[in-house]
Protein backbone atom coordinates (compact mmCIF):
# COMPACT_ATOMS: atom_id res chain seq x y z
CA UNK A 1 0.00 0.00 0.00
CA UNK A 2 1.37 3.41 -0.96
CA UNK A 3 1.75 5.97 1.85
CA UNK A 4 -0.91 8.25 0.40
CA UNK A 5 -3.37 5.33 0.40
CA UNK A 6 -3.21 5.37 4.20
CA UNK A 7 -5.05 8.70 4.16
CA UNK A 8 -8.36 6.97 3.34
CA UNK A 9 -8.39 4.56 6.31
CA UNK A 10 -7.02 7.25 8.61
CA UNK A 11 -9.75 9.73 7.68
CA UNK A 12 -12.36 7.00 7.99
CA UNK A 13 -11.09 6.05 11.44
CA UNK A 14 -11.31 9.71 12.48
CA UNK A 15 -14.88 9.78 11.13
CA UNK A 16 -15.62 6.63 13.16
CA UNK A 17 -14.33 8.30 16.33
CA UNK A 18 -16.49 11.31 15.48
CA UNK A 19 -19.52 9.03 15.14
CA UNK A 20 -18.81 7.50 18.54
CA UNK A 21 -18.61 10.98 20.03
CA UNK A 22 -21.95 11.87 18.43
CA UNK A 23 -23.42 8.73 19.99
CA UNK A 24 -22.14 9.97 23.33
CA UNK A 25 -23.76 13.36 22.81
CA UNK A 26 -27.05 11.78 21.71
CA UNK A 27 -27.24 9.06 24.37
CA UNK A 28 -25.66 10.94 27.23
CA UNK A 29 -23.06 8.20 27.80
CA UNK A 30 -20.38 6.39 25.82
CA UNK A 31 -21.60 3.42 23.74
CA UNK A 32 -20.58 -0.09 24.74
CA UNK A 33 -16.99 -1.04 23.87
CA UNK A 34 -18.11 -3.67 21.36
CA UNK A 35 -20.26 -1.11 19.54
CA UNK A 36 -17.40 1.40 19.53
CA UNK A 37 -14.98 -1.22 18.19
CA UNK A 38 -17.49 -2.22 15.50
CA UNK A 39 -17.94 1.40 14.39
CA UNK A 40 -14.16 1.90 14.13
CA UNK A 41 -13.69 -1.37 12.21
CA UNK A 42 -16.48 -0.52 9.76
CA UNK A 43 -15.02 2.96 9.27
CA UNK A 44 -11.52 1.60 8.58
CA UNK A 45 -13.03 -0.99 6.19
CA UNK A 46 -14.79 1.77 4.27
CA UNK A 47 -11.48 3.65 4.13
CA UNK A 48 -9.67 0.62 2.73
CA UNK A 49 -12.36 0.20 0.08
CA UNK A 50 -11.99 3.90 -0.80
CA UNK A 51 -8.21 3.50 -1.08
CA UNK A 52 -8.65 0.50 -3.39
CA UNK A 53 -11.27 2.30 -5.47
CA UNK A 54 -8.89 5.23 -5.99
CA UNK A 55 -6.44 2.84 -7.74
CA UNK A 56 -8.94 1.36 -10.20
CA UNK A 57 -8.13 3.76 -13.04
CA UNK A 58 -5.73 2.86 -15.86
CA UNK A 59 -2.99 4.97 -14.23
CA UNK A 60 -3.51 3.34 -10.82
CA UNK A 61 -4.74 6.54 -9.20
CA UNK A 62 -1.48 8.43 -9.81
CA UNK A 63 -3.19 11.08 -11.97
CA UNK A 64 -6.64 11.36 -10.42
CA UNK A 65 -9.97 9.63 -9.92
CA UNK A 66 -10.79 6.53 -12.00
CA UNK A 67 -13.27 8.35 -14.26
CA UNK A 68 -10.73 11.14 -14.91
CA UNK A 69 -8.02 8.60 -15.74
CA UNK A 70 -10.38 6.74 -18.10
CA UNK A 71 -11.12 9.99 -19.94
CA UNK A 72 -7.39 10.75 -20.12
CA UNK A 73 -6.67 7.28 -21.52
CA UNK A 74 -9.36 7.76 -24.18
CA UNK A 75 -7.94 11.18 -25.12
CA UNK A 76 -4.44 9.74 -25.50
CA UNK A 77 -5.76 6.73 -27.44
CA UNK A 78 -7.61 9.07 -29.82
CA UNK A 79 -4.41 11.07 -30.39
CA UNK A 80 -2.49 7.83 -30.99
CA UNK A 81 -5.07 6.65 -33.55
CA UNK A 82 -5.14 10.01 -35.32
CA UNK A 83 -1.34 10.15 -35.56
CA UNK A 84 -1.25 6.57 -36.88
CA UNK A 85 -3.99 7.19 -39.44
CA UNK A 86 -2.40 10.31 -40.94
CA UNK A 87 1.25 9.30 -40.59
CA UNK A 88 1.91 12.16 -38.17
CA UNK A 89 3.64 12.38 -34.83
CA UNK A 90 2.25 13.63 -31.56
CA UNK A 91 4.52 14.05 -28.58
CA UNK A 92 3.28 13.51 -25.04
CA UNK A 93 5.18 15.22 -22.23
CA UNK A 94 4.65 13.96 -18.70
CA UNK A 95 5.68 16.69 -16.30
CA UNK A 96 5.65 17.14 -12.55
CA UNK A 97 5.86 20.68 -11.23
CA UNK A 98 6.68 21.90 -7.77
CA UNK A 99 3.76 23.64 -6.02
CA UNK A 100 3.77 27.34 -6.87
CA UNK A 101 5.94 26.88 -9.97
CA UNK A 102 5.53 29.40 -12.82
CA UNK A 103 2.81 28.57 -15.30
CA UNK A 104 3.50 26.92 -18.64
CA UNK A 105 1.15 29.19 -20.70
CA UNK A 106 3.97 31.10 -22.37
CA UNK A 107 5.62 28.02 -23.89
CA UNK A 108 2.64 26.14 -25.36
CA UNK A 109 0.89 26.79 -28.65
CA UNK A 110 -2.84 27.15 -29.19
CA UNK A 111 -3.06 23.62 -30.65
CA UNK A 112 -1.33 22.01 -27.67
CA UNK A 113 -3.36 20.51 -24.84
CA UNK A 114 -2.26 20.67 -21.23
CA UNK A 115 -4.17 18.46 -18.82
CA UNK A 116 -3.70 19.13 -15.12
CA UNK A 117 -3.74 15.99 -13.02
CA UNK A 118 -3.49 15.30 -9.31
CA UNK A 119 -0.19 15.31 -7.39
CA UNK A 120 1.11 18.24 -9.50
CA UNK A 121 1.36 16.14 -12.69
CA UNK A 122 0.72 17.67 -16.11
CA UNK A 123 0.14 15.78 -19.34
CA UNK A 124 1.00 17.87 -22.39
CA UNK A 125 -0.21 16.69 -25.78
CA UNK A 126 1.82 18.37 -28.53
CA UNK A 127 0.55 17.60 -32.05
CA UNK A 128 3.01 17.89 -34.93
CA UNK A 129 5.89 18.24 -32.47
CA UNK A 130 8.94 16.02 -32.65
CA UNK A 131 11.16 15.03 -29.73
CA UNK A 132 13.57 17.94 -30.32
CA UNK A 133 10.71 20.43 -30.24
CA UNK A 134 9.44 18.98 -26.96
CA UNK A 135 12.96 19.13 -25.46
CA UNK A 136 13.25 22.77 -26.53
CA UNK A 137 9.92 23.56 -24.84
CA UNK A 138 11.09 21.76 -21.68
CA UNK A 139 14.30 23.81 -21.75
CA UNK A 140 12.26 27.02 -21.71
CA UNK A 141 10.17 25.66 -18.85
CA UNK A 142 13.18 24.62 -16.77
CA UNK A 143 14.74 28.07 -17.14
CA UNK A 144 11.86 29.39 -15.03
CA UNK A 145 12.40 26.57 -12.51
CA UNK A 146 9.89 24.42 -10.74
CA UNK A 147 10.10 21.11 -12.65
CA UNK A 148 10.70 17.99 -10.59
CA UNK A 149 10.26 15.36 -13.30
CA UNK A 150 9.86 15.30 -17.07
CA UNK A 151 9.45 12.52 -19.63
CA UNK A 152 8.75 12.50 -23.37
CA UNK A 153 6.94 9.91 -25.53
CA UNK A 154 6.39 10.14 -29.28
CA UNK A 155 3.21 8.58 -30.59
CA UNK A 156 2.87 6.29 -32.46
CA UNK A 157 6.64 5.75 -32.96
CA UNK A 158 7.52 4.67 -29.43
CA UNK A 159 4.63 2.21 -28.91
CA UNK A 160 3.36 -0.69 -30.97
CA UNK A 161 -0.23 -0.44 -29.68
CA UNK A 162 -2.29 2.24 -28.03
CA UNK A 163 -3.17 -0.14 -25.19
CA UNK A 164 0.45 0.20 -24.02
CA UNK A 165 -0.03 3.90 -23.25
CA UNK A 166 -0.99 3.68 -19.54
CA UNK A 167 1.86 1.28 -18.70
CA UNK A 168 4.39 3.38 -20.67
CA UNK A 169 3.31 6.62 -18.97
CA UNK A 170 3.33 5.02 -15.52
CA UNK A 171 6.79 3.61 -16.23
CA UNK A 172 8.31 7.00 -17.05
CA UNK A 173 6.46 8.66 -14.16
CA UNK A 174 7.90 6.22 -11.65
CA UNK A 175 11.43 6.17 -13.00
CA UNK A 176 13.85 8.57 -11.36
CA UNK A 177 15.57 11.10 -13.60
CA UNK A 178 18.77 13.00 -12.90
CA UNK A 179 18.41 16.75 -12.22
CA UNK A 180 18.47 18.72 -15.47
CA UNK A 181 17.53 15.70 -17.58
CA UNK A 182 14.41 14.36 -19.22
CA UNK A 183 13.44 10.73 -19.63
CA UNK A 184 12.92 9.84 -23.27
CA UNK A 185 10.78 6.75 -23.76
CA UNK A 186 11.95 4.30 -26.40
CA UNK A 187 10.65 0.86 -27.36
CA UNK A 188 13.58 -0.86 -25.62
CA UNK A 189 13.30 1.24 -22.43
CA UNK A 190 13.89 4.84 -21.52
CA UNK A 191 17.00 7.02 -21.64
CA UNK A 192 17.85 10.15 -19.65
CA UNK A 193 18.92 13.04 -21.88
CA UNK A 194 19.98 16.55 -20.85
CA UNK A 195 17.34 19.19 -21.44
CA UNK A 196 18.75 21.59 -23.99
CA UNK A 197 17.49 24.27 -26.34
Amino acid sequence: MRPRDLAWPLLSAIAGVGAIYLFRLGLGHWPHGVVSTGIILVAVGVGLIGARFSRLGPFEGELGAPWFENDLRETLAWEYDRASRYGRVVTVVVLRQRPGAPMWDAVVRAVDRVISCSNNWLIMILPETNREGALSMLHRLTESGGIDHAAVLQLPRDLDERDQLPAAILGVMRQEALPGSVLVFQPGGSEALPIRA
